[in-house]
């Protein structure tokens, strides 16, 4: 009995981390505080469009890149190649860790797969795919710092309006889809 449920939280635990990294750890503008790094990672490393219907500024993708974004800013060519530099080298991190961390669910997959596994060494890989994850938080974390360091305080507070304006559209074009849904509309489909 004992077995067989620690076969299913550890299947449970795959399952729940194949599906996170399928989706993503992510880097887009994100989560509310201001930089523009989000979480997920390798959706493409967000090769999301610049603009959407209504010329909004998305928050996907290397911002500072965008001549809306630079202009609205204020943004100096310093200032947009320091922040690329900054980008590039610890991109080159993050995708050294997420392959790591997909090589280690291969391997806790596999392990957990057998029916005979060592409960220690379930654990112990367990807890060396939670600190790659944690590993590669701090280092979005930190390349947000780093990013924030190049910009003003006045540069900040026009990324986080863009930021907050981008984000009230798109709940408005949410309801709006849902609406025309409801009503048997295809629009927001695809379909114009």
């Amino acid at each position: 009995m004992f077995k067989k449920s620690l076969i299913l939280l550890f299947s449970l635990f795959f399952v729940f981390t194949v599906s996170a990294i399928a989706q993503g750890i992510g880097i887009g503008m994100g989560n509310g505080n201001g930089m523009g790094m989000g979480q997920g990672m390798h959706k493409g490393m967000h090769k999301r469009g610049i603009m959407n219907d209504s010329n909004s500024i998305l928050p996907g993708g290397k911002w500072w890149k965008n001549p809306e974004v630079v202009q609205k800013l204020n943004l100096t060519d310093e200032q947009v190649n320091k922040i690329d530099s900054i980008f590039l080298n610890y991109m080159d991190k993050l995708i050294d860790l997420k392959a790591q961390l997909e090589k280690k669910n291969l391997d806790f997959k596999t392990l957990i797969e057998n029916n005979n596994f060592d409960r220690n060494s379930a654990l112990q890989m367990f807890d060396e795919i939670a600190n790659l994850r944690v590993k590669i938080k701090r280092e979005l974390f930190l390349m947000k710092l780093d990013i924030r360091d190049q910009l003003t305080p006045e540069q900040r507070a026009t990324l986080k309006t863009l930021r907050e304006n981008f984000r009230r559209e798109m709940m408005m074009n949410r309801m709006k889809m849902r609406g025309e849904r409801r009503r048997g509309g295809r629009r927001g489909m695809g379909m114009r």
